[in-house]
């Protein structure tokens, strides 16, 4: 009898706790539901916030190569030395912002980045990183150099790139030192326009300037010291910087840092702004370099910080970066999206909502009926005998 009564009394449970089982998972289900379509509606109307004040297409007035940024770089009466900046491949911000932290503290002239500010050659990621220079806000002008990571054919064209940053191909003076910058890419890209660019510039300027600077992304490879791409014209563009006795050559492209003597020339390789650095067998460091520029020498001084991700700016990059674009292309799928996540809302908040009043006394029948299924099994027994 005590049999039969335990084995009647285990059923009675177990179909319980089946019962309560099944609408407890079926209200999980729905109430994970609720939650993926509460947050995608969240996170769309924080997207869209966030491109409606931060898309921009503008850089600040002293960002740029353009003729008018250049000539903010005047000369000061009875000053010798000077110091100007460089930083290479930041793809990101939040490493470069603590870089710039430590460059706008001293008394630079102006601020060089070697190429490769975006992680993709897209419209999105240029308006975030636009967005991120307005929000710098530097006493002193920026010019960019572009990189390969910068432009492409089919996405960011090198005449898009020029439209908002200005010239690829330029040079200015300054206390008689010559600053040339250059749009020296790897293949499918061609350099002879370039390389005509620095010849005639050289040919003209260099005799009246004490030293010559020059900036590209991807240098000529002249030492295993450092690893870069393949580039057209590396032999004419060595050519030239030696016929020329080009002081320094600055460039990027290696995630890391390298510096080399060939001949006169000093060949800079900085390109530890932001980006994963390089594994070489020598360790490598996220930097920024500051010069000095006096009438008898030149030093250079390194700025070292540790890698630094913000996560805020992880989403902003991801929003005006991927999602944005994203939506754009796809517009009727993102509709779709937005009707079912509407739909879920509306279900559970009216629709459903009397049955979510049980949701939580649910659980702790469930729970109950489990612990007497457990009693059941376990002190029955005793009882039998």
């Amino acid at each position: 009898m005590g049999v039969e009564i335990r084995s009647w009394t285990t059923r009675r449970t177990n179909f319980y706790v089946e019962s309560e089982r099944n609408m407890f998972g079926k209200k999980v289900g729905v109430f994970i539901l609720f939650l993926a379509a509460a947050a995608f509606c969240i996170f769309e109307i924080y997207a869209l916030l966030l491109f409606s004040t931060e898309n921009t297409e503008s850089l600040p007035d002293n960002f740029g190569n353009f003729v008018s940024v250049r000539e903010q770089i005047k000369p000061e009466s009875g000053a010798n030395d000077f110091y100007f900046a460089v930083v290479g491949d930041t793809k990101g911000c939040g490493t470069f912002e603590k870089i710039y932290e430590r460059i706008r503290k001293l008394p630079v002239k102006f601020l060089v980045l070697l190429g490769d500010c975006v992680r993709k050659p897209t419209e999105g990621y240029h308006s975030y990183f636009r967005s991120e220079c307005n929000e710098l806000r530097p006493p002193f002008p920026v010019f960019f150099v572009v990189g390969n990571h910068d432009v492409n054919e089919n996405n960011f064209s090198v005449s898009r790139f020029e439209e908002i940053y200005g010239p690829t191909n330029f040079f200015f003076k300054y206390h008689d030192q010559l600053f040339v910058f250059l749009r020296i890419l790897n293949r499918p890209y061609k350099n002879a326009e370039s390389l005509n660019f620095l010849e005639k510039v050289l040919k003209k300027e260099r005799g009246f300037c004490e030293r010559a600077f020059l900036f590209m992304h991807i240098p000529p490879k002249v030492t295993y010291d450092y690893q870069v791409k393949s580039i057209d014209g590396r032999d004419r563009l060595v050519s030239l910087i030696n016929k020329y006795k080009v002081d320094y050559v600055i460039g990027a492209d290696f995630h890391g840092y390298a510096r080399v003597t060939k001949g006169n020339t000093v060949y800079l390789v900085t390109g530890g702004g932001g980006a994963h650095l390089k594994r070489v067998k020598f360790k490598q460091f996220h930097h920024g370099i500051v010069f000095r520029v006096g009438k008898h020498s030149v030093s250079e001084h390194l700025i070292v910080v540790s890698r630094n991700e913000d996560f805020q700016d992880q989403i902003e990059r991801y929003v005006l970066g991927e999602f944005v674009p994203f939506v754009k292309s796809f517009p009727v799928l993102v509709f779709g999206m937005n009707l079912l996540s509407v739909t879920i809302l509306v279900y559970v908040l009216f629709v459903a909502r009397p049955a979510w009043r049980d949701f939580r006394s649910g659980a702790v029948r469930l729970l109950c009926r489990s612990l007497d299924l457990f009693c059941s099994l376990r002190l029955c027994p005793h009882r039998g005998h």
